[in-house]
């Protein structure tokens, strides 16, 4: 995935080992990642991940506060659509956490950053990057 690349060239990320890291992928994995090492990592970027929050007692959303992590899910229409509360959860986790996080609704269909998948939405994929690298430099900033 371009996210992917692009935090593997990203100077915290390319010059070694780094203090803080970023966790990209699955939504719930990422979230897991930086509640397992909270010292480890710095941003967790979740891009058209499903089940970051659910109502289930071990949504990723619920071990936000064992984090110290920047976050950023980006979501696709259709994901919000079928479960329209996930931004107020989220919010609400980084918020009682005292985390900086944003969601954002993306005018695409899930799948929408991956180039070989036929939900795949250029403009889309542009914008989400370009927001994640934004909240990785902001998040954990340049050394």
């Amino acid at each position: 995935m371009a996210v992917g690349a692009a935090v593997a060239r990203h100077p915290r990320t390319a010059a070694g080992v780094p203090r803080h890291r970023p966790a990209a992928g699955h939504g719930g994995l990422a979230f897991r990642a930086a509640a397992a090492m909270p010292e480890r990592f710095g941003a967790v970027a979740s891009v058209h991940g499903l089940g970051v929050a659910t109502a289930r007692p071990n949504s990723p959303h619920l071990l936000v506060g064992r984090t110290r992590a920047g976050y950023f899910v980006a979501m696709a229409r259709p994901d919000d659509e079928r479960e329209p509360g996930d931004k107020d959860d989220l919010a609400k986790a980084f918020a009682d956490a005292g985390l900086a996080g944003r969601v954002r609704v993306y005018p695409a269909n899930h799948g929408f950053a991956v180039p070989d998948d036929p939900a795949f939405d250029p403009a889309s994929a542009d914008m989400v990057l370009a927001e994640v690298l934004e909240m990785l430099a902001g998040t954990l900033g340049t050394e």
